[in-house]
């Protein structure tokens, strides 16, 4: 704005007052004569103002969302001396196949998830592709196969206040590198319940759906997303040597950013989201 404009608004209103008078023996109580510029300048004082408040209100949200979550590193964590049983084989059966050392009961230890995509039957149609994992867990000096409701590798972040752990699931075609396997995209939210040891069958890592709202944890990981993309932080080295792969991965990343926060708009009203850029990602 410039000096002129702040001059211009600031301006005190110049008034008219008209005297009072006698009609036909009634009072008539004295006008006043407003200045229209004065009146037109007060209205743009107002709408410049609240503009400024609105826009420090959103920078806020960011601010604080980046403030009180922060990412939880699942690959920190020892490997056993031993080695976990191979992945499963590449095949026309099974495809696309990804393994992660990961610390997912959070005990300084990593488990080892398996993730591909299976061709169910082998059947060639794109309706009979399907996500499957396998994880394992290092116990009693050996591999041993455990169960856990995850279709992917999750995201992993922490509340500064309250020190809880949140797994958030929002998978897209992009992860696994065929958009038609995971089907319809769905987010699930979940907090860490632990062990649950059974005999004659598979121990499970129990994870509890969160049941409180979405919208603040949803739009606190494509804030985070949305900082790594930009810091280039989660860029793997092969899209990092090639320009052209790197624009690949970059576009399926800010559409992951954008859906996830469509999917935070279901439980936050409009004063409670954050701003976004031209490109629909939260703005930094």
């Amino acid at each position: 704005m410039t000096l002129e404009w702040k001059r211009q608004l600031l301006m005190p209103c110049r008034v008219t007052l008209w005297p009072a008078w006698i009609r036909n023996g009634k009072h008539v109580s004295a006008k006043l004569k407003s200045n229209w510029g004065c009146v037109l300048r007060g209205l743009l004082a107002a709408l410049v103002l609240n503009a400024a408040a609105s826009t420090l209100a959103f920078a806020a949200i960011t601010a604080d969302l980046s403030r009180d979550f922060q990412w939880v590193d699942l690959t920190a964590c020892q490997k056993p001396s031993k080695a976990p049983p191979p992945t499963p084989q590449e095949s026309y059966a099974a495809y696309n196949v990804q393994r992660r050392f990961v610390d997912l009961d959070r005990d300084g230890t990593c488990e080892v998830m398996d993730v591909w995509i299976a061709r169910l039957g082998e059947d060639p149609s794109p309706g009979m592709r399907e996500v499957q994992q396998t994880a394992f867990r290092y116990r009693n000096a050996k591999w041993e196969n455990f169960a856990i409701d995850l279709k992917f590798y999750p995201y992993a972040i922490w509340s500064t206040k309250t020190k809880e752990v949140f797994y958030i699931e929002a998978p897209s075609g992009s992860d696994v590198g065929d958009s038609m396997a995971f089907g319809s995209q769905e987010v699930r939210i979940y907090t860490l319940s632990g062990w649950r040891i059974s005999k004659g069958a598979l121990d499970e890592y129990v994870l509890t759906p969160y049941e409180g709202l979405a919208g603040p944890l949803l739009q606190a990981l494509a804030v985070l997303l949305t900082e790594n993309l930009k810091n280039a932080v989660d860029l793997p080295q092969k899209y990092r040597v090639l320009e052209e792969g790197m624009k690949w991965y970059r576009d399926n990343q800010q559409e992951n950013i954008r859906w996830i926060l469509k999917a935070s708009y279901q439980t936050l009203s409009a004063d409670k989201r954050v701003p976004v850029d031209a490109k629909g990602l939260p703005v930094q």
